[in-house]
């Protein structure tokens, strides 16, 4: 009878995260803005181990509330809790996605910034929008801006 050779163990390679540089929020034409330095993928056309996906979304919303505790500072974010406010997120890098790829593809990203000014994601003080800047690239970004917006009377008849 032919004896076999023992099976050998490798180590699993583990890609090692890189270090994240977070800088403050900057005033610029009439918005705060500050980026939240994290690759997003479409949610929807993935087809992945569901342990993979938690990883990603909790990765994800654990940077952008740490991104958006650091940038911005606290009376822009104690605004944004008590009046009503734009946010646009804008991705930058990776291939173009169609709108309701893309704002799935935000959706933690949206969650963690909800999470650090303290309020629901679906409330209507803020407004969510969602643009792109593709290129093509395998390194993605995403830019937050946080505008101010006036509060729009209802009209009753």
């Amino acid at each position: 009878m032919k004896r076999r050779k023992p099976a050998q163990l490798t180590p699993r390679k583990r890609n090692k995260p890189e270090p994240v540089v977070i800088r403050e929020a900057v005033f610029k034409d009439g918005a705060w803005v500050f980026e939240v330095p994290t690759k997003t993928v479409s949610e929807m056309n993935r087809i992945e181990h569901w342990g993979t996906k938690r990883r990603r979304a909790s990765g994800q919303r654990q940077l952008a509330k740490l991104c958006c505790d650091v940038s911005l500072p606290s009376p822009v974010a104690r605004s944004i809790r008590n009046g009503k406010h734009e946010i646009k997120l804008v991705r930058v890098g990776g291939k173009r996605m169609d709108d309701d790829n893309l704002a799935s593809a935000m959706k933690h990203v949206r969650d963690g910034i909800a999470d650090s000014v303290q309020v629901d994601d679906g409330s209507d003080r803020i407004k969510w929008k969602y643009d792109q800047l593709p290129d093509g690239s395998h390194k993605s970004s995403v830019f937050v801006y946080v505008r101010e917006i006036e509060w729009e009377r209802e009209e009753t008849a």
